[in-house]
């Protein structure tokens, strides 16, 4: 099922505003359902978007909105980002794994503290449970500027008090299902033999610039994280591209506006070629078990999505 809603007075297709409110009414109805049936627990909602998309952006004035009259709303929010491993882990990680490129650096599977996240939102899913001794869960902050980019853990944490009505997860890669293994290597040995045969042409997928053995340690990376996290999620929203190749247009931008406002600190072109390139196998791979995976049955009628044209306008609005 797919439409259009219309805009407001003074909106586009591709406003901040006109985005937020079309998530809201969505989280709304959920709500309301979720109440209905007689849940007193948060309604758990994940977005996922990719870099560039502007999902802070819409996830901040999803907050405003959602705490707003007349829907009055108490917001737990925050991102996979924030689930990155302290810097020693990272270290660890990139160093047991030293010929895998898509665990140089934080942001794949693998990178991220599941333990943690698992605890949170255990924590989280029973902050309503004792309304006469309000509970607080303390989420956790990833300060990318720490060992020179690199990032860490901060020391600082958010306290959340209880009661919440909603908890609102983000991240790039929120969803992604992992493919069976045999799966896995059938899609890469076709992709491949497609290359050889001169069939790809400027098609090529980026998940070919990689090993096998690299991307199968990444699904199972990955698969540890869907079965411990997935699972709190029972509504889902994603913000979706007509074309991937648009995530690099969009993270030039970024970067290009950032450099304007710093004086000119920041990547080069292809010093963010490089950056998308490392993320693009996900999206390839294993971006289309938000709606087709194992945990999708966790969502399957409370997923909404908006797909974005090259402007991030709304091309189209549909429910899954």
């Amino acid at each position: 099922m797919s439409s259009t809603p219309s805009t407001l007075a003074g909106e586009t297709t591709a406003s901040t505003s006109y985005k937020a409110r079309i998530i809201t009414e969505h989280i709304q109805r959920c709500l309301k359902d979720h109440r209905h049936a007689g849940r007193t627990e948060p309604l758990m909602v994940a977005l996922q978007g990719p870099q560039g998309s502007g999902k802070t952006t819409v996830s901040t004035a999803l907050l405003s909105l959602l705490a707003a009259e007349p829907h009055g709303l108490r917001v737990a929010a925050f991102s996979l980002d924030d689930l990155y491993l302290p810097h020693a882990g990272l270290v660890a990680v990139r160093d047991s794994n030293p010929q895998n490129r898509l665990l140089a650096g934080r942001g794949l599977p693998g990178t991220h503290d599941v333990a943690l996240g698992y605890q949170i939102f255990s924590d989280l899913r029973m902050i309503n449970s004792e309304a006469d001794k309000p509970r607080i869960v303390r989420l956790p902050i990833f300060d990318k500027s720490l060992f020179a980019g690199e990032g860490d853990r901060s020391s600082q944490t958010v306290a959340v008090p209880g009661p919440v009505d909603v908890v609102l997860f983000e991240g790039w890669s929120v969803g992604f299902c992992p493919l069976d293994d045999m799966e896995l290597q059938d899609r890469y040995t076709r992709a491949a033999a497609v290359q050889v045969g001169g069939g790809g042409g400027s098609s090529r997928p980026a998940f070919l610039s990689h090993t096998l053995a690299d991307l199968k340690t990444v699904n199972s990376l990955l698969r540890n994280t869907a079965e411990q996290l997935w699972g709190f999620f029972t509504v889902f929203i994603q913000l979706e591209l007509a074309n991937l190749s648009q995530i690099y247009h969009w993270r030039l931008e970024q970067e290009h506006a950032m450099m304007l406002r710093n004086g000119g600190i920041g990547m080069t072109d292809d010093q963010v070629k490089n950056f998308v390139d490392r993320y693009l196998p996900g999206y390839e791979l294993w971006m289309e078990g938000i709606k087709t995976g194992t945990f999708s049955e966790r969502w399957k009628g409370r997923g909404l999505s908006l797909v974005y044209g090259p402007a991030r306008e709304v091309l189209e609005v549909r429910h899954f």
